[in-house]
């Protein structure tokens, strides 16, 4: 039975599973910097290497995003998530909330989402 989980903790880490990736973090290069980004503190260049926890989790995307800090709106980084080449955006616009509501005063030439249809299109807006 020793010898099983032994060569099953060796295949796994071969195969580029960590089994204690939810313990430690999982690893993120930072590919894109726009604006001045901090993270604890810390700027983020281009290259930098973090140890974050799964960022595919909105929960987990919560709890890491309290620790990043934007100079400006427009300010964003952008990590690779190494282990699965996935590129993970974290903007300043994350936390920006009803923008939605004010793409009624700029007309109805694009409708890029279901809420601004139901707002564009509601009886209630007369």
């Amino acid at each position: 039975m020793k010898t099983w989980f032994i060569l099953s903790v060796a295949l796994s880490c071969a195969f580029g599973f960590s089994p204690f990736a939810a313990i430690a973090g999982m690893p993120y290069e930072v590919v894109l910097v726009k604006g001045k980004v901090h993270y604890q503190h810390k700027e983020l260049r281009r290259g930098d290497k973090l140890m974050l926890a799964d960022l595919d989790s909105k929960e987990n995307m919560s709890k890491e995003y309290s620790n990043f800090t934007f100079d400006s709106n427009s300010a964003e980084v952008h990590l690779l998530d190494v282990g699965r080449r996935k590129i993970i955006p974290v903007s300043a616009r994350i936390n920006k909330q009803g923008r939605d509501l004010m793409l009624a005063t700029r007309g109805i030439k694009y409708i890029r989402s279901d809420f601004e249809f139901r707002r564009a299109f509601s009886p209630e807006n007369g």
